[in-house]
């Protein structure tokens, strides 16, 4: 559920029960231990062992787990998940199921070998899709497009195949493709289910468990399950967050001051924020791999395929130097040596998705500038936001000339920054009418 409930409950005076507290937290313990050992391949333990140490932390002393009772009896009449027959009721869908298997389709792709699966097969329908009468591969190459592979081209497109040829049987058709099996009990397809239930799971003090805040001494509370760190919100010194507390313990006063600050703060941090924030209107990307081998060949040389893969892996995208920079820096992705007055022409292998009325501009980076007389032959480049779609995917080449009188060779090692570009938004006249649409690379449109 996406809403907060917030009950009071009635806990009466409990025993402590000193053994299960100690079973409790010596699990706390080992779960605390294999957090420590999960790294990130194994993002799926991590998950759940935070969310079962949230749970026994809530539940690490007989006070706690009187919460968790109290609360559990209370919700049993409303829970999708309870066994107790008194909620219980039978959804009957066999007169729809029996419908659907005589008058209606779906779309198939027959196999090979013969076998006919359904788009509802997901190991074969998240590789191919059926287009036009025709099977394809999807997520295909470089650029993730639709393809007639040979694998596709040995599949036959089913669509709107009738159900009542695609199972031998209603029975196979409600089992295999609606996944409901017949009950005995009800004499039909369905599902047994609780008409009154309003929840699937509860956490006690709902999704933020930083509920009320008691002194540090407090000893009957429960922390709730967490997924995320406890210092989430810092407690004041001497107290503590909890989730469910005796009336007596909460500290109502502390909590209303240490929400009204923390509430202070955070619209503060949100203004500074939003007022100097810059737009973020781009995106830089990967040519594919074929790109980026004719251009490294047309102004590099030949090379093996080994060899300028190799160096296509190896390309970085743009970046800022600072979180105060302007310039996002190209990398070099080849070794570079220019004599005084020597020129190279550069494939970056980069490309630059942008908002429509933003620009890209490049320059060589100021210290090479300032060191070499390091130039660009066209002093800016500009790269419009059009140029992305281009017939050289947008391909973004540099030719640098060493401009130096001083006599000074220029060394450009692989991977390090070269030149820097930098977005800036454009405005055009009143009057501009312009409905030309780029299909080239450099200079395509003085052509």
């Amino acid at each position: 559920m996406h809403s907060r409930t917030l009950v009071t409950v009635d806990i009466p005076e409990v025993k402590t029960d000193i053994e299960t507290d100690r079973k409790i937290q010596n699990t706390i313990s080992g779960l605390e231990a294999a957090l420590e050992r999960c790294d990130k391949d194994s993002i799926g333990s991590k998950i759940m062992n935070r969310i079962y140490l949230g749970r026994f932390k809530g539940m690490r002393n007989t006070f706690a787990r009187a919460v968790y009772q109290a609360v559990d009896e209370l919700l049993e009449p409303y829970s999708e998940s309870t066994e107790n027959p008194e909620y219980l009721d039978f959804e009957d869908h066999t007169d729809d199921l029996k419908n659907e298997y005589e008058n209606k389709s779906v779309d198939c792709i027959k196999l090979p070998g013969g076998r006919i699966v359904s788009i509802h097969n997901h190991i074969i329908f998240d590789k191919f899709i059926i287009r036009d009468g025709l099977v394809y591969q999807k997520h295909f190459g470089q650029l993730k497009h639709e393809k007639r592979t040979k694998a596709a081209k040995k599949m036959t497109a089913l669509p709107d195949y009738p159900y009542k040829k695609l199972y031998k049987s209603f029975e196979d058709f409600a089992e295999q493709e609606k996944y409901m099996d017949y009950n005995d009990e009800y004499e039909g397809y369905g599902y047994v289910y609780n008409p009154d239930s309003f929840y699937d799971w509860y956490c006690i003090g709902g999704r933020w468990p930083q509920m009320f805040l008691v002194k540090e001494e407090c000893t009957d509370f429960t922390i709730g399950d967490r997924d995320y760190p406890d210092d989430y919100y810092k407690a004041p010194q001497g107290y503590r967050w909890v989730s469910a507390a005796r009336k007596k313990d909460i500290q109502w006063k502390e909590i209303r001051r240490c929400i009204f600050n923390e509430a202070i703060l955070k619209y503060k941090e949100y203004k500074k924020e939003d007022i100097h924030m810059a737009k973020r209107i781009a995106k830089f990307e990967k040519v594919s791999f074929e790109q980026f081998k004719g251009g490294y060949t047309d102004a590099i040389g030949e090379a093996s395929d080994e060899q300028i893969r190799e160096v296509y892996d190896s390309l970085k995208l743009p970046k800022r130097a600072t979180k105060g920079s302007a310039g996002y820096d190209f990398y070099a992705p080849a070794a570079i040596t220019l004599k005084p007055g020597e020129t190279a022409k550069i494939p970056t292998g980069i490309r630059a998705k942008m908002e429509d009325n933003w620009v890209l501009q490049c320059y060589p980076r100021s210290g090479l500038g300032f060191k070499f007389r390091l130039q660009l032959n066209n002093t800016v480049g500009i790269i419009d936001s059009d140029y992305y779609y281009s017939d050289n995917e947008g391909h973004i080449f540099a030719k640098i000339t060493n401009d130096t009188n001083e006599g000074k060779t220029v060394e450009i090692p692989a991977g390090t920054g070269f030149m820097q570009g930098i977005f800036m938004e454009y405005g055009i006249t009143v009057d501009d009418e312009v409905e030309e649409i780029r299909n080239g690379g450099f200079g395509s449109t003085t052509k």
